[in-house]
């Protein structure tokens, strides 16, 4: 092989292999999928959370669940009962749900002043933020304001009617700024002009935190719940014993 056939096929293999480095150094990255839509994402949950309580409650297979049908308590059918026509479809799980305001009212109001991640804000910024809401100035807020004005809550939940139900003192479906104001009094339980999570539940003294000596401890209070398997009412009492208990609570609806 001469010097020239052996130098041409040299630098024909460095082209190709340059050239295959360029191809591959241009290549784009593939694009990334889109944010999952929150409103698709709680439609698809909803068709599954249906689908599980017309397969447990519906008996007749009609495609409704009545309230004998419900081996539940009236509290909890009442919530999924959204139009409140004496039955459960799937269309109830359309409408917004209105959540406790005990457990949600006080996280509604602490993040309209303090912003999404916020655990505390002061009574008078709390205050402040609503007075903000009230764009006629007329002392009292509307949907319509607080829909303009209001960070959304999470999408299914409809955070205006859980206000009214904790706060709307006088049933006229607003908002005033001395509801607001006498609500607050009332949740800041410590008098310390700050709002934080943990105060929605306290009605007395703080519950002890950390370790506890087995003598210091208070037994758990009896009480009844409906077993998932039987449908029939166990007590807690009836369950101590030399094995610990686990109680886990949650929504099994």
């Amino acid at each position: 092989m001469s010097f020239r056939s052996w130098h041409l096929r040299v630098s024909s293999v460095v082209v190709v292999a340059v050239g295959a480095l360029a191809i591959v150094g241009c290549r784009s990255e593939p694009e990334k999928p889109p944010p999952p839509d929150p409103r698709l994402e709680l439609a698809r949950h909803n068709d599954e959370y249906w689908a599980y309580l017309r397969s447990t409650y519906d008996r007749d297979g009609d495609g409704r669940v009545e309230r004998t049908e419900y081996t539940r308590g009236d509290d909890s059918f009442a919530r999924l009962d959204r139009d409140h026509d004496g039955e459960l479809t799937r269309a109830d799980l359309d409408r917004e749900l209105v959540l406790p305001p005990n457990l949600v009212a006080p996280m509604l109001l602490i993040r309209l002043s303090g912003g999404p991640d916020a655990k505390s804000a002061a009574v008078a910024d709390v205050e402040a933020s609503v007075k903000k809401l009230d764009a006629n100035g007329d002392g009292r807020v509307d949907r319509a304001e607080y829909e303009r004005g209001a960070r959304p809550w999470q999408p299914g939940v409809d955070s205006f009617a859980t206000l009214l139900v904790g706060l709307d003192a006088d049933h006229d479906g607003l908002l005033s700024t001395t509801e607001v104001e006498q609500w607050l009094a009332h949740r800041d339980a410590d008098g310390d002009g700050v709002l934080v999570l943990r105060e929605r539940t306290q009605t007395g003294t703080a519950p002890r935190e950390g370790f506890i000596e087995p003598a210091d401890r208070e037994p758990a209070p009896d009480f009844l719940a409906t077993s998932l398997e039987s449908a029939k009412p166990i007590s807690l009492s009836s369950k101590v014993g030399p094995r610990p208990i686990a109680l886990i609570f949650g929504s099994f609806t």
